[in-house]
C-alpha cells in the first residue's frame, strides 16, 4: 500500500514560473497539426453522469440524434440494477421524444450469449440510437467485446452508427465511448503511483473501450470527483494517448463529425497533450453552449457570453483533488490578473499558468430566458463559466 498525503494547491503570483513553456496560439492550441481522428457516422452525447431528468438540452439532443424510424435502444449492461437503470433512461427518453420513444434491451454483465442472438441482433440493427447506462464500465466491454472481440450485437450498434444513429451514454456509457478507457484508480493513485496491469493494487487502470469517439480518452464526474490528476497522467504519461476530455456530471459532449459543443449544466476540461514535452499540456474549460473544434482543439466560447469580472479575491491552500475543488480553484484563477497556481504532490508539482489569448467568460446576467433571476452553476459558479487556454506542466515522477 502506498502511504499518500492530501495534494495541497497554493495560489498566488507566479510570473515567469513555466516561462520554458512552448508559445500558445490565441486559440489555445499546441500548435500541432490538425487532429485527422475524429468520429465519422451518427451524434455521440457523451455525459459525464449525475444526469437530472431536467436537464433538457442533453436529453434533446439524443433524442434529436435518432436515424430512422425504430427506437431509441437502452442497454443496462454496465449496471447493478439493470431493470430499474433500464426504467429510468427509458422513461426519461419518452418524456421528451414522446411515448414509444425509447425500449430496453436487455443485455447484461456478462451474457455474451445474449450479445450473439440472432433475434437480439436484429432488434439492434432497427434501433435509431443506443443510450447505455451507468454503473461499472468494464461490464460493457466483457460484455459486448469479451477478450476485443466485438460480438454481433457491437458489430450491429457499430453499423448502424456508421449509418447515423446517435450513441449516448452516461458515467459508465460515457468512459467506454473512446478507445482506451479509465476502468479505475483516483487521481491521488495516479499522481503517486501510476498505472498498474494487475487486477488488484493501486495505480490507474486503463483497458480499451469500444471506439466510438477515437480523438482521445474520456473521463467522467470529472470536476465533481477531482479526476484532474488522472486525466493529467493519462494524457502526459501514455504514448499512445494524446488528448483527454473531462466531462462534468449533468453535462454532455455532444459530438457531431469534427465539432463538439458542450450542454447541460457544468463544464468539460479539454487536455491537449500534443506538443514536444512530455509534461506539458494545454487546459481549457468549455461551458455550456461553447463549442470544440476536434481538429485543432480549439475553444470557441458562445458569443452571447460575457466576460468574467476581475475579482479581489483572497486567495486559499485548497485540496484540488477533493470535489469541485478545481472547478473553484480555476474560478479564483480566472478572476485574478497575472496569476498561477501550484499543486505539490509529495513533491511532484502541478503548474498552471493562463496562456497566450487567455479568456474566461459567462453567461450574461439573466440568462437566455432575459430574466433578472441570477442563474449559477455547479458549487456557486457562475452559469456558463468556460476559460482558457491555461499552460500546465506536471513534473515526472
Amino acid at each position: 500500500m502506498v502511504h499518500m498525503r492530501k495534494a495541497r494547491a497554493r495560489l498566488g503570483s507566479r510570473l515567469g514560473v513555466v516561462a520554458a513553456l512552448a508559445l500558445l496560439a490565441a486559440t489555445g492550441a499546441c500548435g500541432e497539426e490538425a487532429l485527422d481522428v475524429v468520429p465519422t457516422g451518427g451524434r455521440l452525447v457523451i455525459v459525464g453522469g449525475g444526469l437530472d431528468a431536467e436537464t433538457a438540452p442533453v436529453w434533446e439532443a439524443v433524442v434529436e440524434g435518432r436515424d430512422g424510424d425504430g427506437p431509441l435502444c437502452v442497454l443496462p449492461t454496465a449496471s447493478g440494477v439493470p431493470e430499474r437503470s433500464m426504467a429510468s433512461a427509458r422513461d426519461a427518453l419518452n418524456r421528451y421524444g414522446g411515448e414509444g420513444t425509447a425500449v430496453g434491451v436487455m443485455i447484461t454483465e456478462g451474457d455474451t450469449t445474449m450479445a450473439a442472438d440472432p433475434e437480439v441482433v436484429a432488434r439492434l440493427e432497427a434501433c435509431a440510437g443506443y443510450w447505455f447506462v451507468g454503473g461499472q464500465q468494464s461490464r460493457v466491454t466483457a460484455t459486448l467485446a469479451p477478450g476485443g472481440e466485438a460480438t454481433p450485437a457491437l458489430e450491429a450498434i457499430r453499423r448502424r452508427h456508421q449509418d447515423g444513429a446517435v450513441v449516448a451514454g452516461t458515467s459508465a456509457g460515457a468512459a467506454i465511448m473512446s478507445p482506451w478507457m479509465i476502468a479505475g484508480g483516483s487521481s491521488e493513485e495516479a499522481l503517486e503511483v501510476g498505472f498498474r496491469e494487475e487486477p488488484e493494487g493501486d495505480g490507474v487502470v486503463l483497458t480499451d473501450g469500444l471506439g466510438f469517439f477515437p480523438t482521445g480518452v474520456v473521463d467522467q464526474h470529472f470536476l465533481a470527483r477531482g479526476r484532474i490528476g488522472r486525466l493529467l497522467v493519462t494524457v502526459l504519461e501514455r504514448p499512445e494517448i494524446a488528448v483527454g476530455f473531462g466531462i462534468d456530471e449533468n453535462t454532455a459532449l455532444v459530438v457531431d463529425g469534427g465539432e463538439a459543443r458542450v450542454a447541460g449544466e457544468s463544464g468539460v476540461v479539454v487536455v491537449d497533450g500534443r506538443g514536444d514535452d512530455p509534461e506539458r499540456a494545454v487546459l481549457s474549460l468549455a461551458g455550456p453552449g461553447d463549442r470544440i473544434d476536434l481538429r485543432t482543439l480549439e475553444v470557441t466560447f458562445d458569443p452571447a457570453k460575457v466576460p468574467l469580472p476581475v475579482e479581489d479575491a483572497s486567495f486559499a491552500e485548497v485540496d484540488i483533488l477533493e470535489r469541485w475543488a478545481f472547478l473553484n480553484a480555476l474560478l479564483t484563477f480566472s478572476t485574478r490578473m497575472d496569476v498561477g497556481m501550484v499543486a505539490d504532490f509529495n513533491g511532484r508539482l502541478l503548474t498552471l499558468e493562463k496562456g497566450d489569448g487567455f479568456r474566461a467568460v459567462m453567461d450574461a446576467p439573466g440568462g437566455a430566458e432575459g430574466t433578472d433571476t441570477e442563474r449559477t452553476g455547479p458549487q456557486g459558479t457562475p452559469a456558463g463559466f468556460g476559460a482558457g487556454p491555461f499552460k500546465a506542466e506536471l513534473a515526472p515522477r
